[in-house]
C-alpha cells in the first residue's frame, strides 16, 4: 500500500465535522507523518464577518422504532443514517410527519446520503428509497436522538515551505466531511503530495498548504489575518481528485485572465477542460468574495455534484481510483513548476513613460509610423505593472514569448524594469 493510499484509509474512519474530535484527530495523524504542521484554533462563538464558530457535535444514540417497538434504525448501522449536528429529541410522531424528516438520493436509491444541519441543528434521518417506502404515514413512531453540543475549536492545519519571494501560493482542501473520499479527503490527500513534491525544489514562491472545515474554516484564517490576499499570488482549492471521467476539469479563477488562467489556456488546454468561474462550489468563493478577491481556481476530476455517489455513503474507499489520483497530481505539479517559470517585469521607477529616446531605443526624429522593435518596447512598458507575466505579455500584446523576452533583457540592460 502506498504511503497517500494508507494516510486516505486511515483519515476516512475518522468521523470527521466541521468542529469535532474527528478533525482534531485527523490533524494530529498528520502532524505525526508531517512534523511541521501548524494548527490554528478557533473557539466556538468567535464571529469572523458574518459567521460564527459552531459548537462541537457528538451524537450518543439515534433510532427510530415502529409501532410494535421494533427498531427499524439506528445511527450503529450506518454513520451516514442521522442528519449531522441534528439536535436532541424523543418523540411519537406519525409516519407522515417523519417522512418530512428524512432524506433520500433520488439518484442513487439504494444509497444513504450525507446531510448535515451544522448552523440550524434542525434533526432528521438519512435512509434509502426503499426504507423510506417502508415508512406507513398513518403508523406511529418513537424517534430518540441524544446529542450533545459543546464549547470547543475549529482547527486548521498549515504547512509552510518558504520560497525567494513572500509572495505566497496557497492550496486548500477541506476535511470536514465524514467518509466522503472523493468529495474532500482526496483533495487534502493531493496536498500531502504536492509538499513532498515541492519540499525539497528551490521555489520562487512561498507555498502554503491549508486543511481546514470548508467555508467556514477559510472565514476564520481571513477574518483573523492568517491569510492576507495582498500577499496572495492564487491559491488552487484541491478537491475531488480521487476519479476521473473524462479529462480533469480545470475552474477559472473569477478574474478569467489571471496569469493562472492565461497559463492553463496556453500550455494545458488539452489535457483540462476550462470552465468559467461560478460562484458556487468550495472555499474559491470565499477567497474570491467581494473585498478579499484572492484570484482562486480548482483542478479536480469528476466534479461535486457530478456523480450519483457525491454525499453519500458510496463516495467511499472503493470509489478512489488511483491511476486517476496520480494523473491529476500530474497536472498540479507541471502546472505549478510551469508557473514559476514566467517573470513579472515591473518599472525600476516611478512616474510616467520612461524617454527611450536618450537611451538610443527609440526614432529621435518623428515619424508617421512606429517601428515593430518600438511597439513591443511600448507593450512590454505598458505592462509593466507588477501584475502581468512575461506569458500575460505575449496573449495581450500578440507578440511571440521569445519575442517578449528578448525586449525584457534589453530594457532590463537599460534599467527600466526589473523582474520580480
Amino acid at each position: 500500500m502506498s504511503k497517500y493510499k494508507k494516510i486516505l484509509n486511515d483519515l476516512f474512519y475518522m468521523d470527521r465535522n466541521i468542529v469535532s474530535d474527528g478533525n482534531k484527530k485527523a490533524l494530529d495523524y498528520i502532524q505525526k507523518n508531517y512534523k511541521n504542521l501548524k494548527i490554528h484554533r478557533f473557539e466556538s462563538g468567535s464571529r469572523f464577518y458574518d459567521w460564527e464558530v459552531p459548537n462541537s457535535w457528538k451524537l450518543n444514540k439515534a433510532e427510530i422504532k415502529n409501532s410494535r417497538g421494533e427498531k427499524i434504525l439506528s445511527n450503529l448501522d450506518s454513520p451516514f443514517s442521522i442528519v449531522f449536528c441534528s439536535e436532541s429529541v424523543e418523540a411519537t410522531i406519525k409516519g407522515i410527519d417523519l417522512l418530512e424528516r428524512i432524506h433520500t438520493n433520488r439518484f442513487l436509491p439504494e444509497s444513504i446520503p450525507y446531510r448535515q444541519s451544522t448552523y440550524e441543528n434542525k434533526w432528521g434521518f438519512c435512509v434509502t428509497e426503499s426504507f423510506k417506502k417502508s415508512i406507513s404515514k398513518e403508523e406511529n413512531y418513537f424517534i430518540s436522538i441524544d446529542s450533545i453540543f459543546s464549547k470547543s475549536e475549529l482547527l486548521a492545519g498549515e504547512l509552510i515551505i518558504p520560497g525567494k519571494s513572500k509572495k505566497e501560493i496557497i492550496l486548500t482542501s477541506y476535511i470536514c466531511h465524514p467518509r466522503q473520499a472523493h468529495d474532500g479527503l482526496s483533495g487534502a490527500i493531493m496536498l500531502l503530495k504536492i509538499y513532498d513534491f515541492l519540499i525539497n525544489r528551490e521555489n520562487k514562491f512561498t507555498y502554503r498548504f491549508l486543511f481546514f472545515p470548508e467555508t467556514i474554516g477559510s472565514i476564520c484564517l481571513l477574518g483573523s489575518k492568517k491569510i492576507i490576499p495582498e500577499n496572495v499570488e492564487y491559491s488552487l482549492v484541491s478537491t475531488c481528485v480521487g476519479k476521473l471521467n473524462k479529462n480533469p476539469i480545470y475552474k477559472s479563477t473569477f478574474l478569467g485572465n489571471h496569469s493562472l488562467d492565461n497559463l492553463i489556456n496556453f500550455e494545458f488546454s488539452d489535457l483540462l477542460e476550462v470552465r468559467k468561474y461560478y460562484p458556487f462550489g468550495s472555499d474559491e468563493r470565499q477567497l474570491s468574495s467581494p473585498g478579499i478577491e484572492i484570484p482562486s481556481a480548482i483542478i479536480m476530476g469528476i466534479p461535486f455534484g457530478e456523480f450519483p455517489e457525491y454525499h453519500t455513503n458510496m463516495d467511499n474507499l472503493d470509489f478512489i481510483d488511483w491511476d486517476s489520483f496520480n494523473f491529476i497530481f500530474g497536472i498540479y505539479s507541471k502546472v505549478i513548476t510551469e508557473y514559476e517559470k514566467y517573470d513579472k517585469p515591473i518599472y525600476s521607477f516611478e512616474g510616467a513613460e520612461p524617454m527611450l529616446g536618450k537611451r538610443n531605443i527609440y526614432s529621435v526624429i518623428g515619424n508617421s509610423q512606429h517601428t515593430e522593435e518600438s511597439i513591443i518596447r511600448n507593450w512590454i512598458l505598458h505592462l509593466s505593472n507588477g501584475k502581468n507575466n512575461t506569458l500575460d505579455i505575449s496573449i495581450k500584446s500578440g507578440f511571440d514569448l521569445d519575442i517578449i523576452n528578448f525586449y525584457c533583457k534589453e530594457l532590463i540592460s537599460h534599467g527600466l524594469i526589473k523582474f520580480i
